[in-house]
This record gives C-alpha cells, structure tokens and sequence, in this order.
C-alpha cells in the first residue's frame, strides 16, 4: 500500500522556503525620518530590466520625496542607505485609485543594495488577469506594527499573507474595476518571516504599500508536489475595512507598461 502523500504540508514547506529565502530578498522596506529618528512609511520591490535597477512601490509613498524628505531603504539590522535615483510616478490628484511609482536606481548605492537584496528578473513578472479560485497568493511587506525583539532590540520583520480572492461584490462596493485591480479577502492568520509563525491578521496594514503580490505556481501530479515556483503580479496599494475587510493590488501590467512607455524599451510580453 503506497504512504499517503500529505499535498498540504509539502506545498506548505516549500512556499515557506521561497516567501522567507527568496521572495524576502526582493522585498524592502522604506522608511521616513521624524523627530524620533526612522520610522516605517512604506515597502517596494527591486527589479531588473535592461540595465536598469528599479524600485517598484506606490505613489503615496514616494509622494513629497524630494530635497529634505528622504527615503532610507533599510539594509538588515543595523544599516539604512538613502535612496537616490530617478523618480516616475503616477499623479493621485486626478486618479487616486492608480496609485503606482518607480525610481531607477542610482548606481552610487547600488553596491549596498546588492549586498542584501536581490534584483528579480523581467521573466519572473507575469501578468495575471483571471484569478483563480485558491490561496495561490501572497502579499508580502512589511507592516509598520510588524516588529520582533532580536538581541534585546525591538527590529522589523516582514509578514507573508496567503489570501483569496474577494467576490465581485467587494469590488461593486468598493468601485474597483477588477480589469486593473486585485482585491482579496483579508482574515485568518499571516505568516511572520521571520520566526515562521503564524500570527492574527489583525486589521492594520499600515507599511505594506508598495509591496509585492505574487502567485505561487505549483507542480503536483498524484505522488508527490514537485515543485513550487513564483512570479509577481502586481504592486499592493491600501487596504478597506469599513464593511469588507480587503487587500487591493493592481496589475503589474500597468507599471510595466509605464517603464516601457518613459524609458523607452521593450520588454518581453509577460
């Protein structure tokens, strides 16, 4: 008699692996300076096209980062480094719903940043429109509340939300066109990085913005789960919660389309 094969715990463990080694590493968090010294503002995503570094986040903030308003992108315990580089982004005062920027990267900080993070690649972004019918996907930034005692300092740690897909009656409520925008349902637990614990969801997502939402692309067949592999699909914006708790992303395709449109390259149709 063949051993049953436990689908669930396999598929588990392995999108574990990718969210906290892999995923994690394209994944910063942005952080502001008040009088009390940084405090968390937002996440982005790292990407590479051509020969261009990007950092992918949303319009809110990057919003008023100019001359004494800097961003610091924080590079493990102990370092921040002040981002520099090329601003693009969209404008909230005629559409506050398209809510998406990008900065080309300075070189100058470029040597930093590739020492904790890593680029991901133009062939790792695909464009998804119809959502499937699963907890295939996962949001993963860093919340301003998320935050852990490590060696007796209270630091950051990135949480990971496996999430469904909301009904169409979220999106009426709300009034978001499900051709540009993702909405998922918000309950359940999150998975701290960190610890590999998961934790309540509670209802502040204050920090994720501009964080990654990607779909876990899995490969099974009746023995056994062979493989789980990624891919991003869109830039997390705001969240709802006055009578549907909900998540909302929107289609990488747009942000893509801009890079496309303003640096003048083409990429591959993903």
């Amino acid at each position: 008699m063949k051993k049953k094969v436990d689908f669930n715990k396999q598929i588990d463990d392995l999108i574990n692996k990718i969210t906290g080694e892999t995923i994690l590493r394209h994944t910063c968090q942005l952080l502001i300076k008040d009088k009390n010294g940084l405090k968390p503002h937002g996440s982005g995503v790292f990407v590479k096209t051509n020969d261009l570094h990007l950092l992918l986040t949303a319009a809110h903030v990057t919003e008023g980062w100019t001359g004494e308003n800097q961003l610091y992108i924080r590079i493990g315990q102990t370092k921040n480094v002040s981002l520099v580089g090329d601003l693009r982004e969209t404008n909230l005062d005629k559409d506050d719903q398209i809510d998406l920027a990008y900065v080309i990267i300075d070189d100058r900080i470029l040597p930093d940043l590739i020492k904790a993070y890593k680029f991901l690649p133009v062939s790792k972004i695909r464009d998804h429109k119809k959502l499937l019918d699963a907890t295939n996907y996962c949001v993963m930034g860093y919340p301003e509340k998320s935050k852990e005692d490590i060696n007796g300092k209270s630091e950051p740690v990135a949480k990971a939300y496996y999430v469904y897909p909301s009904k169409q009656k979220v999106y009426d409520y709300y009034k978001f066109s499900p051709d540009l925008f993702y909405m998922f349902d918000m309950k359940g637990k999150g998975t701290n990085i960190k610890t590999g614990v998961k934790e309540k969801t509670g209802t502040h997502f204050y920090g994720i913005s501009g964080c990654g939402l990607w779909i876990m692309i899995i490969h099974a067949d009746e023995e056994k789960v062979h493989s789980v592999d990624y891919r991003l699909i869109g830039i997390m914006t705001e969240f709802r919660k006055t009578k549907y708790l909900a998540l909302i992303g929107i289609r990488i395709k747009l942000i893509l389309n801009a890079i496309m449109n303003f640096e003048k390259i083409k990429l591959r149709e993903v």
